[in-house]
């Protein structure tokens, strides 16, 4: 009895180890799920791509109208620029002095002839120069091609400032019409010894819708004068003769004064020495 009860226990304890056995290698062959977050759930999760939006498809083309082929559209042309008239050339014509003392005062004369399509002499005769251009300067004629417009604008300076003292005897803007001419005209005092300059400078002038003036500058021209001083005898005769020239009304009245003094005086002598000497019978003539 007992020995049944020991090997009873015996089986027992066999088998509860086989269990035990069996029940291990089961859990260790089992794959281990890791236990993680909801946060980390949340990290590996892709975000969702955004929406599409999608166009809704045209609807095809009713059978009972025709298609049209689209053609692209052409480019606005742009307006054409206005055409600019053609420049005008003309004759600029001016008689400044190659040679000038310091104290000279002279005039210096510019003519810009407008001949449009006619011809014309290029170098005017001296007649013409005088009487049709006022050119009548004492220098050799000179002459050069410049623009002309409408209206003209002629400015005469000196290449050093101190060199002349140049006085304008007109407006120096001036309408010049088709076959036509203007003048201009410059008293010139020389005032320092050298070879100085005189500088012709023409613009053409067009006026906006306003009213402004808008120039056009069409360059200088100078002229070369060799300006000399004159010996002191040539100054003070000079002066004596511009001296007489500004105040002859005063100098006539001196020497009328003094001729008539002078005459006086030597009738009264005469007649004083006449009265001495007697006469034949005796007796002062009376």
């Amino acid at each position: 009895m007992r020995s049944s009860l020991l090997s009873s226990l015996e089986n027992l304890v066999i088998l509860t180890l086989l269990g035990l056995s069996l029940a291990g290698c089961k859990s260790s062959s089992a794959p281990q799920v890791p236990n993680t977050s909801d946060d980390n759930k949340a990290k590996s999760v892709p975000p969702a791509p955004p929406p599409q939006t999608t166009q809704s498809a045209a609807p095809p083309p009713s059978r009972s109208q025709p298609t049209q082929d689209i053609k692209p559209a052409l480019p606005t042309p742009k307006p054409a620029s206005p055409r600019q008239p053609q420049v005008e050339h003309g004759p600029m014509n001016y008689d400044p002095p190659s040679t000038m003392t310091v104290g000279d005062t002279i005039v210096v004369d510019v003519a810009v002839r407008r001949p449009g399509n006619s011809s014309y002499d290029f170098l005017p005769n001296k007649d013409a120069a005088e009487s049709e251009y006022g050119l009548r300067g004492a220098g050799p004629m000179q002459g050069v091609e410049v623009p002309v417009a409408d209206y003209m604008q002629v400015n005469l300076t000196a290449g050093e400032y101190d060199a002349f003292d140049i006085v304008p005897l007109d407006q120096e803007v001036k309408s010049l019409e088709a076959g036509g001419h203007s003048e201009w005209h410059w008293k010139v005092t020389a005032k320092k010894a050298g070879t100085e300059e005189l500088i012709l400078h023409s613009q053409r002038i067009h006026y906006g819708a306003n009213g402004q003036a808008l120039p056009i500058d069409d360059g200088t021209r100078p002229a070369t004068i060799n300006v000399t001083i004159e010996p002191k005898k040539k100054i003070i005769q000079k002066g004596l003769m511009e001296l007489i020239a500004d105040n002859w009304k005063k100098v006539a009245v001196g020497i009328i004064t003094a001729t008539g003094t002078a005459i006086w005086a030597w009738w009264k002598k005469w007649w004083k020495k006449r009265n001495k000497n007697p006469g034949a019978d005796g007796r002062h003539r009376k």
